[in-house]
């Protein structure tokens, strides 16, 4: 089932910012001077979201093995030279489904900015 519909009213409802593309919801989430993309997307009945750090990082498997270790819900992966946190939800009753697009972007923008140090300091460069 596409429940893009129910998520898209709930982030305008809740005056959120986005770009809609290809039934994915892209986001430039900032916390002080802190920016990273975010992407929502879903797939059947589920929500996955992708958080890019804004950085190059190399050689950084040992320390996400950690960072790993110590989350309850989701994990820290490397793509393209990029560190990336990503989780994801069942969506289990489709009138939910807003609620839950707005729970996954919470603990993602939380657990980005808790991590945000420690993947500064885990090596590698900046991308800008």
């Amino acid at each position: 089932m596409d429940h893009s519909t129910i998520v898209r009213n709930e982030l305008l409802l809740r005056g959120l910012r986005f770009v809609e593309e290809y039934g994915a919801f892209q986001f430039t989430m900032c916390s002080g001077q802190r920016r990273w993309r975010t992407l929502l997307t879903g797939a059947s009945d589920e929500l996955v979201c992708c958080s890019q750090f804004p950085w190059i990082r190399d050689g950084c498997a040992a320390a996400l093995n950690r960072f790993n270790s110590e989350i309850g819900t989701g994990c820290f992966l490397m793509m393209d030279q990029h560190v990336l946190f990503r989780c994801g939800a069942e969506i289990l009753d489709p009138l939910c489904a807003g609620e839950t697009a707005v729970a996954l972007l919470r603990l993602s923008g939380n657990t980005v900015c808790r991590y945000w140090e420690r993947v500064l300091r885990c090596g590698g460069a900046d991308e800008l």
